[in-house]
This record gives C-alpha cells, sequence and structure tokens, in this order.
C-alpha cells in the first residue's frame, strides 16, 4: 500500500550512500554535516545501524513537508478504515488509536522511519550500500549537486540543499535536477 509512494525517496536515499568513516549511534543521532559527503557518511553509517530515525533526520524540511502533502489522502483513507487502519499499527508498531488521530507529518515520519529501518535490514541493499562510492560535489549556494557510483557502475545524483548550517537530502530537487540532466542528454544525442 505504501511502495509507490515511498520507493523514490527510498531509491534516491541508497543512491546517495556509499562508503563512511564513521557510524552513528542509534535513535536518530546521526546528523548531517558541514560538507556533502558527511551526508553521505551519515546516510550509509544510518543504513548499517538500521537506524531509520537517522535516516529520517537527514531529508529536508521540504522533502519531509512534501512527503506529507503526497500521503496525507493516503493517512486519511487508512484512518476511516478500521481493518487497514489495523494493519498499518501491525506493520509499523504504533497503536492503531495513535495512528488513527495523527497529522499528516506525524504520519510520514512513522511510515518512513519504519521504511528505512525495514529497507536497512535487506541484505541485497546492504551489499549494494557497500559497493556505492562517493565521487563528487558541485556547491552553488546553499545546494549541493552530488555524484556517486552506484553499485553496478552507474553514475547517480542526490541534491543536497543546505538547511541551518547542514546538508540535507532533497528529494523534489534531485527529481528536477535528474529531469534536466535527461534533458540535456537527449537533446545532445539528437532525439
Amino acid at each position: 500500500m505504501l511502495k509507490p509512494l515511498v520507493v523514490g525517496l527510498l531509491a534516491g536515499v541508497l543512491l546517495l550512500t556509499g562508503c563512511g568513516k564513521e557510524e552513528s549511534g542509534s535513535g536518530g543521532s546521526t546528523s548531517s554535516g558541514s560538507e556533502p559527503k558527511d551526508v553521505f557518511d551519515s546516510a550509509k553509517a544510518a543504513l548499517r545501524n538500521k537506524d531509520g530515525k537517522a535516516m529520517w533526520n537527514l531529508m529536508s524540511k521540504k522533502t519531509k513537508e512534501s512527503l506529507a502533502v503526497k500521503m496525507k489522502p493516503m493517512m486519511e483513507s487508512v484512518q476511516g478504515r478500521p481493518d487497514e487502519l489495523d494493519e498499518m499499527s501491525k506493520d509499523v508498531g504504533v497503536p492503531a488509536d495513535r495512528l488513527k488521530t495523527m497529522t499528516a507529518t506525524e504520519f510520514v515520519e512513522v511510515v518512513m522511519v519504519h521504511k528505512f529501518t525495514k529497507m536497512a535490514e535487506d541484505k541485497t541493499e546492504q551489499e549494494e550500500m557497500e559497493k556505492s562510492e562517493w565521487i563528487s560535489a558541485e556547491v552553488k549556494g546553499d545546494l549541493a549537486y552530488c555524484k556517486t557510483k552506484k553499485h553496478d557502475g552507474s553514475d547517480e545524483w542526490m541534491v543536497l540543499t543546505k538547511e541551518d548550517g547542514a546538508w540535507k537530502m532533497d528529494m523534489d530537487a534531485t527529481e528536477a535536477y535528474k529531469k534536466e540532466l535527461r534533458g540535456k542528454k537527449s537533446e545532445g544525442s539528437g532525439k
């Protein structure tokens, strides 16, 4: 039920993660840093430690707000259907009564922390993450265009935004940048 909505975000997180230096503690203690690569290292450490809260904390405010807006209709549907509410409660480990009264922002945080934690428990995801590499970042004001190499050797991009002095993952900016790159690529190939 949640898969279509969170796949893009989870894929972006996986594509950003790669070889890290330090690992986070548990309970969401990973924080973004003063350099774009710090987010890369923190994301990898959070996944390695199965720390979904830390992954959530690496997301920009804009990404969190965007997810809340996108998930609000689904949340309202779940809150209005006792069978789905019970299923969701079991899945995310939050009492149904609490889920029923959550705001969209609270709901998306609970769901995403749960999904990040589950993703980190997947052996294939862990292996692919370990094979990823940091390549570079080009900083332009409060945006950083980060290039990584995926486990299969292909390049991937992630856009970070600076919030209160710390770099955070910005999924909407990442999607816009990838669209721009695809447009430039098709223009260059004569298509």
